[in-house]
């Protein structure tokens, strides 16, 4: 079965849609997709849309997939709604993208890609803003 990348860029639009990333300010989460064929290229372009920020670091994604989805005591209604709602966005980026990376441009005002491959001449993903001081 083929996989169509429109689908499931409506299906992980319609998933980031309500959320918010929370840090020193709040940011949305925007999906994104981008043509590239090998790893160097797709830092390349994370680099460009990152506008040049520097540092650009990757890492597997799963500690950050971790602490977005983890209900803990304390948390009210709408933070288990939240952690909830980073859960469904993220099983949609595991079921439907390989080699799941987060990317980190910046030092103060930090732009996160989680990035996956999609198929061999595509990568897609989420991004958003963190303000980290």
């Amino acid at each position: 079965m083929e996989k169509n990348i429109e689908k499931f860029l409506s299906a992980l639009s319609e998933a980031a849609q309500p959320l918010v990333y929370r840090s020193e300010t709040d940011a949305p989460v925007t999906v994104f997709t981008v043509d590239s064929t090998s790893d160097e290229e797709t830092t390349d372009t994370i680099g460009t849309l990152a506008g040049g920020a520097v540092p650009l670091s990757s890492q597997d994604a799963a500690q950050l997939i971790e602490r977005l989805t983890s209900k803990m005591d304390y948390f009210v209604e709408r933070q288990i709604k939240m952690a909830e709602q980073y859960a469904k966005l993220f099983d949609l980026l595991r079921t439907n993208l390989s080699d799941l990376k987060l990317y980190r441009a910046g030092s103060v005002n930090v732009q996160i890609f989680v990035v996956g491959r999609f198929d061999e001449r595509t990568v897609a993903g989420i991004r958003t803003n963190a303000v980290e001081t």
